[in-house]
């Protein structure tokens, strides 16, 4: 990966971060969290807190489509059970 990373998200909490982390990823992206492999009690207790700033990036050369794919996901609408296709009709 890149050594220039830019913000793609600031997520509220560890988990958002993780759930944004996974979109970014599963859509070709290469998200990181920083400081998300501190396993000691000092690192998990600071990302429970957020107080080390839950921010999700990316490289340079991915922020803008990254920053798009991020909005378009945030602004969908969800389903509704009328809306979703039963997997049995296909």
């Amino acid at each position: 990966m890149s050594a220039e990373l830019a913000l793609a998200y600031h997520a509220s909490s560890p988990s958002e971060a993780m759930i944004v982390k996974g979109f970014l990823v599963s859509e070709g992206f290469s998200a990181v969290i920083p400081g998300s492999e501190l396993t000691d009690e000092f690192g998990s207790s600071q990302r429970m807190l957020g107080t080390m700033g839950v921010r999700v990036l990316v490289p340079q050369a991915e922020i803008e489509g990254a920053k798009e794919a991020v909005e378009a996901w945030r602004s969908a609408k969800p389903l509704s059970p009328d809306d979703a296709a039963d997997p049995a009709q296909d």
